[in-house]
């Protein structure tokens, strides 16, 4: 089951920051307005505020090192295959996304 509203969700800034600091836009709860929301426009995305968004989008994700060892996963319980998995590579605090097949597929090994 993938993420309804998914054009909704990455219609603006405003929605992916949202995401990215672990709110959903569409179904955000009378709680969430007690949270202190972080603009990551300036202090950049961990790969910890991917996981976040992956988690809200039930989206596959591997997070990789230099070495292409995992250091961060995440699966949803349900997930739709109908998008592929999330697999990219951390170094010198940029994100690279993995393209090429094989080492997707050692990765997720």
């Amino acid at each position: 089951m993938g993420c309804k509203g998914m054009k909704k969700r990455f219609s603006n800034y405003d929605n992916i920051n949202l995401m990215l600091n672990g709110i959903d836009p569409i179904n955000q709860d009378s709680d969430d307005d007690d949270i202190e929301i972080e603009d990551l426009k300036e202090g950049g995305v961990s790969s910890h505020h991917i996981k976040n968004l992956c988690r809200i989008c039930n989206l596959v994700m591997y997070a990789c090192d230099d070495e292409n060892k995992t250091f961060l996963h995440f699966k949803p319980q349900k997930y739709d295959s109908a998008y592929p998995a999330l697999i990219y590579r951390m170094s010198n605090n940029h994100i690279y996304p993995v393209d090429d097949v094989a080492k997707k597929k050692s990765i997720i090994k």
